[in-house]
């Protein structure tokens, strides 16, 4: 509303981009001029605030700190003036002046001196932090009408999000957590199933710390939710306490059967103890009296709305099993209530003459997993088939009937194969023509009258003659095709659970590309390569040199030295968070390190080939390999990085610039012949990431819609003003031909007024000019 009471309208007036209002053209008060913005947030909660106008202008709601919201926490303030920081209670007081809002009132003799300048903060429960920056004044009392900028779950949204825990873990947005909108708005932390038990630790029973004697106390974990800047600093968004139910995620873990329903029946998890050896712990049973019970000290299991729970309970006092560590591997065993089968014969006493109503072990066997030889390779599977992505055997289905050998070829249907391609290029190069089509288009317009049509000098073609095509210029479509046109050129990387050299490899690396070389002084020096490998975080750069041979290659990715200054390899067997852990000399210290030691990535030679895979920690994630000179030097390097490698590339039409691709199928015949598991890799690492891209576009997920949904809402919505707009417009045009019509109106009617006045002058003047000639 501006200041004369005006009220402009959102999509009608102006529209909202994020924190920005853009005016609609020949809408809105006048540059410079002064209008208030209003938004009722959820809750009903009204928010207000001036602004002065200009092209474009950025709105900040405030909410201000009452004392009421403080009462309860007035420990939460400090103050530090330079390099001093005062205390409450011991330097300061906060009151309430009598409008709920809280005021510094100083002690005798403490704070700064009068003129000296000083910052309020107050840290809430939350995490939400309210600063204030004042000046000693000469009373001893002074209000702090503090505030901060209000945010919801998209105010989180672009965002780098990370979690710190209480015991100094770092937790990463996308690889241990997700930040989604939760009912009313606000953001909600999901935990990814590898971390949602094990960051931040579960509840747990300590000592109190204001009676160390007395009875136990609960302590949940709570955690911070921070935003890592791009100048490496975090900025509090947030602290919450941590969620004691963790979802098991039955079909990840492969239990699914159709038509028959189960439960877990165990969880356990093995430890090393102090004398080396291995030993397993139950966490949903424990023995009483030499029976077992399901009344335990950690873990109940429940279902709610179709999904399983592992609730974590207090730990009781003086429990002799110690809780898993972080990122210990729990083992859920689970029994389908279809696992067993009944004989009846009806009660004639056949099964008891046969011996088959026996109970005893020796009398029937349990389901074992099955030993699957194929092409040398031993496969130990839980089914009774091996499915059409499985590692040996990949678009190849085996349903296993009885014990026994068969025979089986396996050939690829190339054919099959580039009539898919064939038909893609066929559909992308259709969907480019009509982009560039309906990006460029345009019309000279031909409504000409009959004497214009006969003089072609009149058929003008500039912009102000010509009939632009409805999405001549489109932004959208022109991100569109940049977006295709990278996907379609870009070099491609490759994950791995395991990589093979391949090809066996003799002798040190001076003998396989990585050359000694001469020093100024003719003396000899090794030379070097760099080989980094990457499991999310966890990043190592190995250096390679002419002097290493595989086994010691091995060993260098295998270092478990507790030294993150000296082992190149320390990321690939320990958290980053734990740097700090490192002492040297410090024993304690050292054996705090060894224990949260992880296997995430692990090499060996096997055959003259150097193997490195994911270890037993790394879940379900891949690695990655880098550096050309020692993946060349390896024999790993891959010979396909980008579909111009096999036959599929962008055509020279229009300097290239057309986007269009062809394909020349007899190239990737040859590529598919020379290099399958390449040439493989690499055409599902492009359809994965054109499939992410049309999705992207198409579907809707989380509340938000698809990038092309939205983009033709816009388009809608833009319509929908400029119709409106133009419905004011000519209704202002029609106001404004009434009033000059009546200004009109009223000019004749004055000229009719004044011609009369004019002739009625004219006939005084004439008998006055009669007249005097009577007189002379």
């Amino acid at each position: 509303k501006d200041e004369y009471g005006f009220e402009y309208k959102c999509g009608t007036d102006f529209i909202v981009s994020g924190k920005s209002i853009r005016w609609m053209t020949g809408a809105g008060p006048e540059s410079g001029k002064t209008y208030t913005v209003k938004y009722t947030a959820e809750g009903n909660e009204v928010f207000d605030v001036d602004m002065k106008r200009g092209n474009t202008d950025t709105v900040s709601f405030k909410r201000t700190l009452k004392y009421s919201d403080v009462a309860d926490n007035l420990k939460g303030f400090s103050i530090k003036s330079g390099t001093t920081t005062y205390t409450y209670g011991t330097d300061f007081t906060i009151e309430e002046d009598g409008n709920d809002i809280p005021k510094i009132t100083w002690l005798s003799g403490h704070g700064p001196t009068n003129g000296m300048d000083y910052t309020v903060t107050y840290t809430a429960p939350g995490g939400e932090t309210f600063t204030k920056d004042l000046t000693r004044g000469s009373t001893s009392s002074e209000k702090l009408e503090m505030n901060t900028d209000i945010f919801t779950y998209s105010g989180l949204e672009g965002k780098n999000l990370v979690i710190t825990t209480e015991d100094g873990k770092t937790c990463y947005e996308g690889t241990d957590f997700e930040v989604v909108k939760g009912e009313n708005g606000q953001a909600v932390v999901e935990w990814k199933a590898e971390s949602a038990w094990t960051l931040p630790d579960p509840e747990v029973l300590e000592p109190d710390p204001n009676n160390p004697s007395g009875p136990l106390v609960s302590k949940v974990s709570s955690y911070t939710l921070k935003e890592l800047k791009s100048d490496g600093t975090m900025e509090i968004l947030g602290s919450v306490k941590r969620t004691q139910g963790d979802e098991v995620d039955l079909v990840s873990a492969g239990i699914t059967r159709n038509g028959s329903g189960g439960s877990i029946t165990d969880v356990t998890y093995t430890q090393t103890t102090e004398d080396g050896k291995e030993e397993t712990f139950s966490l949903l049973y424990k023995t009483v009296g030499g029976s077992e019970s399901l009344e335990h000290p950690y873990l109940s299991v429940d279902t709610s709305d179709g999904k399983t729970f592992l609730n974590w309970k207090v730990r009781p006092a003086g429990d002799a099993i110690t809780p898993p560590a972080d990122n210990a591997s729990l083992t859920v065993s689970y029994t389908y209530a279809d696992t067993e089968f009944k004989l009846d014969d009806g009660s004639s006493g056949l099964l008891h003459a046969l011996g088959l109503d026996l109970k005893d072990e020796e009398h029937y066997t349990a389901a074992q997993d099955a030993k699957v030889l194929i092409d040398g390779n031993e496969v130990e599977i839980s089914a009774n088939y091996i499915d059409y992505d499985n590692d040996i055997l990949k678009g190849v289905r085996l349903d296993f009937k009885g014990v026994g050998t068969v025979s089986v070829d396996v050939s690829q249907d190339t054919d099959k194969t580039v009539e898919a391609i064939e038909t893609f290029v066929e559909s992308y190069n259709t969907l480019m023509d009509w982009i560039n089509t309906r990006s460029s288009e345009k019309q000279v317009n031909t409504d000409y009258s009959e004497s214009e049509s006969k003089n072609y000098l009149s058929h003008n073609s500039d912009d102000f003659h010509t009939s632009w095509g409805l999405l001549y210029g489109n932004s959208y479509l022109r991100s569109t095709k940049s977006t295709l046109r990278s996907i379609v050129s870009q070099n491609f990387s490759f994950t791995f659970k395991t990589r093979t050299s391949a090809d066996p490899i003799y002798g040190d690396m001076s003998h396989n590309g990585i050359k000694r070389k001469t020093l100024a002084d003719g003396t000899e020096a090794d030379g070097t390569a760099n080989l980094r490998i990457a499991l999310g975080s966890h990043v190592a750069n190995i250096t390679i040199t002419s002097s290493d041979t595989l086994e010691t290659i091995a060993a260098k990715i295998n270092s478990e030295d507790p030294n993150p200054n000296t082992n190149e390899a320390w990321s690939l067997h320990y958290n980053d968070e734990d740097k700090g852990l490192y002492k040297e000399g410090d024993e304690k210290q050292l054996e705090a390190l060894a224990k949260k030691k992880q296997s995430y990535v692990k090499a060996e030679v096997v055959d003259g080939k150097l193997v490195i895979k994911q270890g037993s920690t790394a879940g379900t994630e891949e690695f990655s390999l880098s550096g050309t000179d020692a993946l060349n030097a390896l024999k790993m390097n891959t010979t396909y990085k980008g579909l111009y490698q096999i036959g599929l590339e962008t055509t020279s039409d229009n300097y290239g610039m057309s986007g269009e691709l062809e394909f020349d199928s007899q190239e990737f015949l040859n590529a598919m012949e020379e290099n399958p598991v390449e040439t493989e890799q690499l055409m599902l690492a492009f359809a994965r990431k054109m499939d992410t891209q049309m999705k992207t576009m198409l579907q809707s997920s989380g509340g938000y819609s698809g990038t092309l949904k939205t983009e033709i809402s816009n388009i809608e919505s833009q319509i929908t003003s400029i119709d409106e707009y133009l419905e004011k417009f000519q209704d202002r045009l029609d106001r404004m031909e009434e009033s000059l019509r009546s200004q009109y109106a009223a000019a004749e009617e004055r000229i009719s007024q004044l011609s009369q006045q004019a002739s009625a002058i004219s006939g005084i003047l004439t008998q006055l000019s009669g007249g005097g000639n009577a007189s002379s």
